[in-house]
C-alpha cells in the first residue's frame, strides 16, 4: 500500500510518499515481507538505516531478512558479550566490515549518545552501512535522519525521508499505537489454528494471510465448519486471559 499526503506522519501540504504494510505472523512470513521490502525500496548507496518498535514487535527478525546474514549485536538472548564491531571500526583498516548493526536501546546501557552517534557518523562517513535498532533514541544526538526508516507494529511502514519528515518520533508514535491491535490479531489466529488442527485434523496445507485486526485462514479444499463453534471456543480462551508466551523459536504456548 503506498500513501500520499494525508498521512499520520506529515502535516498538511507535505508531498512524501511512504509505504505500509500489514505485518505479518512468525518469522517465516516476515522474512519473506522483510526480503521483498529489501529489493523494493533499498538502494546501495542507502548507508544509514534506522529501525523503529517496541520490544517484542519484530525488529530483530525484519533485520536479518532486510540484511540476510548480519550479526545482530543486541543482547536479545543473553549470549552476546563480545563488543559491537562498530566501536573498532578503522577507516584505513582495509579489511574493515561493510556493515554493522547497533541496538540503541543496548548501547544506551553501556555508552553515553555521543559515543554511539560519534561511532555510526564516522563509518557512515567512510562509506560504511549502520543499522540501528531503536533508531528515535538517538536520532536527536545524531543530528540527522536516516536514509531509509522502518518501522514495523501492526503494520511494517517503510519511509524515504525528506527534510520534511518523516521523522523517529512520528513513526514511533504510529507503531506503537498499533502493536497491541497486531499481537491481538496473531493470538487469535494462533488459537483458531489450534482448535482446527485438533478438531479437523488441519494445519501445515492451510495458507494464512493478514487483514486489518485480523487473520485470514485459506483452507485447501471445501471444509464442514461450524463456524459460529469455532468463534465460541476461541473467544472461551480468550476471555480466560491465559498468558501466551514463546515455547522456542517456532512455538508458543498458553
Amino acid at each position: 500500500m503506498t500513501v500520499h499526503n494525508q498521512n499520520p506522519f506529515l502535516s498538511t501540504g507535505d508531498t512524501l510518499i511512504y509505504s505500509a504494510y500489514y505485518a505479518p505472523r512468525g518469522r517465516g512470513r516476515l522474512f519473506m515481507l522483510a526480503a521483498k521490502l529489501s529489493q523494493r525500496y533499498l538502494h546501495p548507496t542507502d548507508l544509514l538505516i534506522g529501525v523503529i518498535g517496541s520490544e517484542g514487535a519484530g525488529k530483530s527478525t525484519l533485520i536479518q531478512g532486510l540484511f540476510p546474514g548480519l550479526e545482530l549485536t543486541n543482547d536479545d538472548h543473553g549470549l552476546n558479550v563480545k563488543p559491537t564491531p562498530l566501536y573498532q571500526f578503522d577507516p584505513d583498516d582495509y579489511f574493515s566490515g561493510h556493515t554493522f548493526h547497533i541496538d540503541a536501546r543496548y548501547e544506551l546501557a553501556f555508552h553515553q549518545k555521543y559515543e554511539i552517534t560519534k561511532a555510526i557518523s564516522l563509518a557512515v562517513l567512510h562509506g560504511r552501512r549502520v543499522i540501528v535498532e531503536h533508531f528515535d533514541l538517538i536520532y536527536d544526538a545524531l543530528g540527522y535522519n536516516a536514509q531509509v526508516l522502518f518501522g514495523i507494529g501492526e503494520e511494517v511502514v517503510v519511509a524515504r525521508p525528506t527534510v520534511f519528515g518523516p521523522f523517529p518520533q512520528g513513526i514511533k508514535k504510529v507503531v506503537d499505537s498499533t502493536i497491541r491491535f497486531r499481537r491481538m490479531a496473531h493470538s487469535a489466529e494462533d488459537i483458531t489454528g489450534f482448535f482446527v488442527r485438533r478438531d479437523f485434523n488441519l494445519g501445515p496445507q492451510l495458507k494464512h494471510s493478514d487483514i486489518k485486526h485480523g487473520f485470514v485462514i485459506q483452507f485447501p479444499e471445501k471444509v464442514t465448519i461450524d463456524i459460529e463453534t469455532l468463534e465460541q471456543q476461541v473467544k472461551e480462551i480468550i476471555s480466560q486471559d491465559l498468558p501466551i508466551e514463546p515455547d522456542g523459536d517456532d512455538h508458543i504456548c498458553f
